[in-house]
C-alpha cells in the first residue's frame, strides 16, 4: 500500500510507501526519507516500496491524508491534494486512524436545497505553495551530472524501472563516483604537465631562434683526401661552420668513450686519410716511412671533434680522456684494415731474406 502524506514543517504533499511510515495507525506520525540525490532513484524507491534503513534515512513529521492500494491511484490523489485539501470523499474509509467510519452523504430536501443554493458556499481551500526545506544529505559524493533533491515533494519525472534499488546498484553508483574523481585528478595532472611542456618548449625556442638563420647544410663526410682536410680546417675558422660540424658529429653517439671516438673518427675521415695523422706529428713507429705525420692535436678539427664527443651523455669523462682515446685511435690506424697482417708478413719476409743472405755468405 501507499500513503498520501503532508509534511508538517513545509505543508507539502507527497506519495510514499506505507512501510516508510513509523506508525500506520496514527494520522500524525513520522516517515523515513531516503538520502538519494537522483530523482530517478527516489522515484524507483517509492514505486518498488524499497525497505527503509532507519540508521541512514532521515525522518520527517507528516500528517497522513489517505491510504491507496496502488501507485497509480496514489498519484491521482496527490494531484488532487495539491489542488484542494478535500480528500474526504467516497474514499473516506481509507483515512488512517482507529475507529474511522465511513460518513454517509447527507440528503437534502428541495427546500433545503434551495436555501443552500441561496447561501454562498465556501470554496475549497487551496494549499499555499510549499516552501523549500533544507536539502537531504547523501552518502554519495556530489556530482554535477546528478540533480539535487530540494524537497521531498519535488515532482518525480523520468521513466521508472521495475527493478528495485539493490545494494549492488548502490555499490555501482559509488564506483562510478570514484572513477569520476580519478578522472578529474588525471585531468588536473595532464593540465599541469601540459603547462610544464609549454614552458620547456618556449625556452627551447628562445634559445634556438637566433640560430635559425645561421643553420648550414651538413658537411660531406668522411673526408677522402688531405686536400679535403685542409679545406675544412680553413672553413672551421668560421664559428657557424664549426658549430654545424660539431652537431653533425655529435649525433653519431656510442655506448662509451672508446666506442664514441671510434664512430666519430670513422665518420670524420677515411682510413687512408687517418694514416697521415697522429696526435703530435712525429714519425710513426709502426711504419717504415721516416716521413713525419701531420699533427692532429693542434688542428681546429681536433677541438671540434673533442667537443662533439663530449656531447654524448654516456661519455661522462674529461677533455683529456677524450684526447687520449683519439691519440690511441690514430696511433693504431696502421693496424686496421689488414695493416697488421701486412706488417707482420713484411717483417717475416725481411727476416727470412737476411737469414738466406747470411747462409750464402757463410758458404
Amino acid at each position: 500500500m501507499f500513503a498520501v502524506v503532508c509534511f508538517v514543517e513545509t505543508n507539502e504533499v507527497e506519495l510514499v510507501p506505507s512501510n516508510w511510515l513509523q506508525d500506520n495507525d496514527k494520522r500524525d506520525t513520522c516517515i523515513y526519507w531516503p538520502p538519494f540525490r537522483s530523482m530517478e532513484a527516489i522515484s524507483r524507491a517509492i514505486k518498488v516500496r524499497l525497505e527503509p534503513e532507519p540508521t541512514n534515512w532521515k525522518t520527517y513529521a507528516v500528517r497522513v491524508l489517505a491510504l491507496c492500494k496502488n501507485y497509480e491511484d496514489g498519484r491521482k490523489k496527490v494531484r488532487r491534494a495539491e489542488e484542494t485539501s478535500d480528500l474526504q470523499t467516497e474514499e473516506e474509509e481509507e483515512v488512517v486512524g482507529r475507529g474511522a467510519r465511513k460518513h454517509k452523504q447527507r440528503k437534502f430536501s428541495s427546500s433545503e436545497s434551495e436555501s443552500s443554493e441561496s447561501e454562498p458556499q465556501p470554496k475549497h481551500k487551496r494549499l499555499p505553495k510549499p516552501p523549500t526545506p533544507p536539502p537531504v544529505p547523501s552518502l554519495l559524493p556530489r556530482r554535477p551530472v546528478l540533480e539535487e533533491v530540494t524537497s521531498p515533494s519535488s515532482s518525480i519525472t523520468g521513466s521508472v524501472s521495475q527493478s528495485s534499488v539493490t545494494i549492488r546498484e548502490r555499490e555501482i553508483l559509488r564506483a562510478v563516483s570514484r572513477v569520476q574523481e580519478t578522472v578529474d585528478e588525471l585531468k588536473k595532472e595532464l593540465y599541469s604537465q601540459r603547462k610544464v611542456s609549454i614552458k620547456i618548449l618556449e625556452k627551447l625556442e628562445a634559445g634556438t631562434n637566433h640560430t635559425h638563420l645561421d643553420e648550414m647544410e651538413d658537411i660531406d663526410l668522411p673526408l677522402q683526401t688531405i686536400t679535403d682536410v685542409d679545406d675544412i680546417e680553413e672553413q672551421l675558422s668560421d664559428k657557424r661552420v664549426a658549430k654545424s660540424l660539431e652537431n653533425q658529429l655529435a649525433v653519431t653517439g656510442g655506448g662509451c668513450v672508446k666506442e664514441t671516438v671510434k664512430r666519430v673518427m670513422n665518420q670524420l675521415m677515411a682510413h687512408k686519410v687517418q694514416l697521415n695523422f697522429n696526435w703530435c706529428g712525429k714519425s710513426g713507429w709502426k711504419g717504415t716511412s721516416q716521413t713525419p705525420k701531420r699533427a692532429f692535436g693542434g688542428m681546429r678539427l681536433a677541438k671540434t671533434t673533442t667537443r662533439a664527443i663530449l656531447k654524448n651523455p654516456l661519455t661522462k669523462v674529461s677533455e683529456a680522456e677524450v684526447q687520449k682515446h683519439i691519440m690511441i685511435w690514430l696511433r693504431n690506424a696502421g693496424d686496421r684494415n689488414g695493416g697488421r697482417k701486412r706488417r707482420e708478413a713484411r717483417n717475416t719476409f725481411c727476416a727470412t731474406t737476411v737469414e738466406d743472405t747470411v747462409a750464402e755468405e757463410s758458404d
